[in-house]
């Protein structure tokens, strides 16, 4: 497994602050979609003793691996940059360049992974591309393109002319929408707009829907009865999935890239996946550009989850690059007809270049980063199906089923559960990053990440260059212009290590360091202003519903300079001074402190605050209700007693120290110091080190496991403690969670807080040597409100977290 979790601290604990406002009890202000079939029996334990507990051991925690990174990275400046002809009349080279086609004396390849930057200690023996990597490799291994052919003006004119026709033509097919249905819905165009439009377009282009911003929106729609919507009213688009049948069908009203939904109809048809409402509900979110909460992506869902955002991705990408091919063409034919007709040709006004804004900083405008490399071979392998041109040649394709497809040995196992099998049979190596890039003819893998339109990174692939504050040389500039990222099965990404993706989310959209290669003429005004993350999309899927995933859509890049800022944008409209070419054909900034084209200054971009990480197009969250058939399950199993602790705790900063204190003095002065046959499952790995010294203090017999512990160290603890040798055993629910053991011969479970997966509840009880003789316990507070209602459904949640801090409720 991955490195275990760092310990929560107040910092942590600041970030999560608007998901945790929201969290306090979530359940309690949600109506209730059924009555339980009967109400469990509330009982006050005996009086407990009046000895003063045992002092707390301080916690001697070892940082998780990975949390600081020391970086080496080797660069070459060479692989950073696109060869460009010298032609101060024609940008095709730039246009060229931004939709991935090769130009004249330039060549792509795969990259070398011999040059790829490597992190110290991190434990990782494999190396990846990075974005800054020579192209330079063997010709055995790599599939170098060759260069195009020259072409003729009059060529170029012809390629011109049918860009503007396919222009023409999206526009007009867009418009036309589709014939089965009354209205169109089409939220691309207004992708930029400030303040965003309404999230409802009639067939002639009127509005349909209010602009008006609303704080918070609850309703349900087919399958997914906890829906919720902030900063946005959604009015509009709750009335087309009112029905299953509307719902299922939505992504057919939306406007997708010219030839598109024929793809995506293709692809369903040859894979025999079907589109259920859930589904349909969340493409039309992600098509309308809100951030989506999707707390509902399981095994038995994951491939219909995923076709849906690999279509979203596919079809944002198609439409950039449409709309900066068609701006490039009007462009030139522009110029060209002044020379032509003897004029020369000039810069373009202010006006008319913020109308032909269409790129950011670098050419990256998808992120996703998922777990596993199977889970990114299933991603790449639908968005190559659903590429317009995905019929002719993929570059490195053959590659890239070496590396990322399922090996020999991947089958799976019977003994294990179905999740476990889903998530774990293929290629489960969690270090690996892979660039992608269209254009109009091929679509290619293993690009540098600055010539690539997609990215799709684990966590841990992605720190190794990305670094961690603090370190000497990091590399963050080509993710300064995401535009949409995802977030695939946060869950998972959370037993890895949620370190890695709060850092990386922190550099996402964060300002770059460098201006070179830039042109300015085409930067669009957001990311000029610096507020790119505000009109990033951020789409988050899990298996369930959590704090941590949540704080994600409030964490942004912040900048460490306390300086006034100065606006990028009043630099690019000040009297014209960017108007000035430099040796590579593009514009550049006429500032003296800008002489080397370089190095920015910390004024002159702003910086983003908290209040800035948050969308401008507004929050969506599509959930539903937990039916709680863990508890459900181990109640018909035949246990004695499952009872259930309310331990009071004002904020998650004093959690586990309210948490360690109501352990000793209500579970184990009391109750369990005198057990045999007991197992005690940590949800932490703080909270495992932790009572492992307190035990060892005690002097108890006991044997522990946990992810690092070696098989043999694993079977001789199981063998101590079925057999009677060990009075205990100390186990993480990350153990549980990746080696998924049922452990045999218990009386008697403690849970030191509710497990976020509610199988390894129902494995844990299932192993018990005696149901009818055994009795469990599980302490909880108000901040485990989500885990809670997986385990035990929403109604029984809701009374147990409104109910007084130190009460006992027990299931029979």
């Amino acid at each position: 497994p991955a490195p275990a979790p760092a310990a929560a601290t107040a910092a942590a604990a600041a970030v999560a602050a608007p998901a945790a406002a929201e969290v306090a009890a979530p359940v309690a202000v949600v109506a209730a979609a059924t009555a339980p079939a009967a109400e469990p029996a509330a009982v006050v334990p005996a009086a407990a003793p009046a000895a003063e507990a045992a002092a707390a051991a301080g916690p001697s925690v070892a940082e998780a691996e990975g949390a600081g990174v020391a970086m080496d990275v080797s660069q070459d400046d060479g692989a950073m940059e696109v060869d460009e002809e010298e032609d101060d009349e024609d940008d095709d080279d730039e246009v060229g360049e931004l939709v991935g086609e090769e130009e004249g004396g330039a060549t792509e390849g795969e990259v070398d992974d011999q040059n790829a930057p490597i992190v110290k200690g991190a434990g990782v023996d494999d190396e990846e591309a990075g974005p800054a990597e020579d192209a330079d490799a063997d010709a055995e291994e790599v599939d170098i393109d060759a260069p195009d052919e020259a072409v003729s003006d009059e060529e170029e004119e012809d390629d011109e002319d049918v860009v503007l026709k396919e222009t023409k033509g999206s526009s007009a097919a867009r418009k036309r929408g589709d014939a089965k249905h009354s209205e169109t819905l089409n939220f691309f165009d207004s992708f930029w707009q400030d303040p965003p439009g309404p999230l409802g377009v009639a067939a002639g282009g009127t509005s349909s829907a209010s602009t008006d911003s609303v704080a918070q929106q609850r309703f349900a729609l087919p399958g997914l009865q906890r829906c919720e919507a902030q900063r946005r009213d959604v009015l509009a688009l709750q009335k087309v999935l009112q029905k299953d049948t509307d719902a299922a069908s939505a992504w057919k009203r939306c406007t997708l890239a010219p030839g598109l939904q024929e793809k995506f109809e293709a692809f369903l048809e040859s894979e025999g996946l079907a589109i259920g409402a859930q589904e349909g509900s969340l493409f039309m979110f992600l098509h309308s550009y809100l951030d989506v909460s999707f707390p509902l992506h399981t095994h038995l869902n994951a491939r219909a989850v995923r076709a849906v955002c690999a279509l979203h991705v596919v079809d944002h990408v198609l439409k950039a690059c449409q709309e900066v091919l068609s701006n490039s063409a009007v462009s030139n034919a522009a110029k060209r007809r002044k020379k032509n007709d003897g004029e020369p040709a000039k810069i373009e006004e202010a006006s008319d270049l913020l109308a032909s804004c269409d790129s950011g900083f670098t050419r990256a405008r998808v992120l996703i980063l998922c777990p596993f490399r199977s889970a990114c071979h299933e991603i790449v392998r639908m968005i190559m199906k659903l590429f317009p041109g995905s019929s002719k040649e993929v570059g490195n394709a053959k590659r890239f089923e070496e590396e990322f497809g399922p090996q020999e040995d991947d089958g799976a196992d019977s003994e294990k559960p179905a999740d476990w099998n889903h998530l774990f049979q293929g290629n489960s190596d969690d270090r690996f990053r892979l660039g992608m890039s269209f254009s109009r003819k091929k679509m290619k893998l293993y690009t540098p990440f600055d010539r690539s339109d997609i990215l799709i990174c684990s966590p841990l692939g992605l720190r190794t260059i990305t670094g961690a504050a603090g370190d000497r040389k990091r590399e963050f500039d080509f993710l300064s212009s995401i535009e949409v990222c995802i977030v695939d099965r946060a869950d998972v990404l959370a037993m890895q290590n949620w370190e890695h993706v709060q850092e990386v989310m922190k550099v996402v959209n964060h300002r770059p360091n460098h201006l070179k290669g830039i042109d300015i003429t085409r930067l669009r005004p957001a990311f000029a202003d610096g507020k790119a993350r505000q009109f990033r999309q951020t789409v988050v899927t899990s298996a369930s519903q959590g704090m941590d995933p949540e704080a994600l859509f409030a964490l942004g890049p912040k900048d460490n300079s306390s300086q006034t800022s100065t606006n990028l944008l009043q630099k690019w409209r000040a009297n014209g001074t960017f108007a000035k070419r430099g040796k590579t054909g593009r514009f550049t900034l006429e500032d003296e402190d800008l002489e080397d084209e370089e190095e920015i200054p910390d004024k002159l971009l702003p910086s983003q605050t908290d209040a800035s990480a948050l969308s401008c197009r507004g929050f969506v969250r599509l959930a539903d209700m937990p039916a709680g058939d863990a508890l459900q399950n181990t109640t018909a199993l035949g246990i004695a007693k499952q009872f259930f602790l309310h331990v009071p705790s004002k904020s998650m900063a004093d959690q586990n120290e309210q948490m360690f204190q109501a352990f000793c003095s209500r579970y184990w002065k009391p109750l369990g110091s005198t057990l045999d046959r007991l197992i005690i499952v940590a949800n932490s790995y703080y909270n495992f080190l932790q009572l492992r010294r307190f035990l060892r203090e005690e002097g108890v017999s006991f044997c522990s496991a946990f992810e690092y512990s070696k098989n043999k160290d694993l079977s001789r603890a199981r063998f101590n403690f079925f057999h009677g040798h060990r009075r205990c055993i100390l186990v993480t629910e990350r153990f549980l969670w990746y080696r998924r053991y049922r452990l045999k011969g218990a009386d008697y479970v403690l849970f030191y807080g509710p497990p976020e997966t509610p199988g390894i509840y129902e494995d844990i009880l299932n192993g018990v040597k005696t149901p009818s003789q055994c009795n469990s316990m599980c302490l909880f507070t108000q901040h485990d409100a989500f885990a809670l209602e997986r385990i035990s459904g929403h109604e029984r949640a809701r009374k147990m977290l409104t109910s007084p801090p130190g009460k006992v409720f027990v299931y029979s």
